[in-house]
């Protein structure tokens, strides 16, 4: 890394820990360690870092010099900038987690200069990667839930319940986050603990800070729609559940999880996972892998539904 650079970085990293939510809780010695090493790439007025519908990008980068606006194609074709990013500030955050095209494009407004980093490259910063795991997930959790938040308060009971069918149409079920020997690992690091048949775990509407692993049994996941309780989905050894209250305390439940037979779960917070930080890095590198997948789906509902794009019923369309 130039000199230059070097002596830029020892001046701003407190302050990068104090105003990046990415970098929040690092020590300055370890911040200092992982950007010194990064990659570092001068960019020129107008040249552009990546495009929209970009495949293949597992970078994420940080703003040492110079601004960056951030494009998005308009459905005439037309381009609008929609924010306009300087120094100190991250993009691309969600690269280290999932596989799918750029969002939006990004495009050097002034000369500048970046640090890059990809996932393979935090991996060799252990002492670090679970803090960045972390408030990944939680930058990434909490994006969707305001964007739940905004679908519930905007839409209609009936419009409501199809718009979340539509998020959850599909998606993946809620598997072993790191697999069998991930799951034994986890089972010996929370708190083990049996729910009886027809008992709750948790409550809609309800606040928490654990999430749940199932190690026998089966649970059904429930949601109070229009007065009534409506099975979203059955949970059995494996599956996991209350991931969001692991890096939100905004919100409470959005679900009942009742127990239909004896149940054994495993009981994990955050204090459980920083006891084991490789595994608890892990642990937040998936869950910030779900919430993505789930922030897009929300982002495309949202979209379509305030967009007059939605389902044929939906009152929101005004026809």
């Amino acid at each position: 890394m130039a000199d230059n650079t070097f002596d830029q970085l020892q001046k701003v990293v407190a302050r990068l820990i104090e105003t990046v939510p990415f970098f929040k809780g690092l020590k300055p010695a370890d911040l200092f360690a992982f950007l010194s090493k990064a990659k570092q790439t001068t960019y020129a007025a107008g040249q552009v870092v990546f495009s929209e519908g970009d495949v293949g990008g597992q970078t994420i980068y940080l703003i040492m010099r110079g601004s960056f606006d951030v494009r998005k194609q308009l459905s005439d074709g037309s381009v609008d900038v929609v924010d306009t990013l300087g120094m100190g500030q991250c993009f691309g955050e969600m690269a280290l987690v999932d596989n799918q095209p750029r969002s939006a494009s990004v495009a050097a407004k002034s000369e500048g200069l970046l640090l890059a980093f990809t996932g393979d490259f935090v991996a060799t910063f252990p002492n670090i990667s679970f803090r960045l795991y972390e408030n990944l997930a939680r930058i990434i959790a909490q994006r969707h839930l305001d964007i739940e938040k905004e679908i519930r308060m905007l839409a209609l009971p009936v419009c409501e319940v199809q718009c979340f069918n539509e998020i959850l149409k599909d998606m993946p079920p809620p598997a072993g986050i790191i697999g069998s020997r991930g799951l034994t690992a986890l089972s010996q690091l929370g708190q083990p603990y049996t729910v009886a048949a027809k008992e709750f775990v948790v409550k809609e509407n309800s606040m928490g800070q654990n999430m749940y692993i199932v190690l026998e049994g089966e649970l059904e996941v429930s949601k109070v729609i229009e007065g009534e309780p409506t099975r979203v989905a059955l949970l059995t050894r494996g599956n996991y559940f209350g991931e969001t209250a692991l890096v939100s305390e905004d919100f409470g439940r959005t679900a009942n999880v009742i127990a239909i037979d004896d149940v054994k779960l495993v009981r994990l917070n955050a204090g459980h996972l920083q006891k084991a930080p490789e595994l608890g890095a892990l642990v937040y590198k998936e869950l910030a892998r779900i919430f993505s997948m789930r922030l897009r789906r929300s982002t495309k509902v949202f979209m379509q539904t305030f967009g007059k794009e939605c389902h044929r019923d939906c009152p929101m369309r005004g026809e």
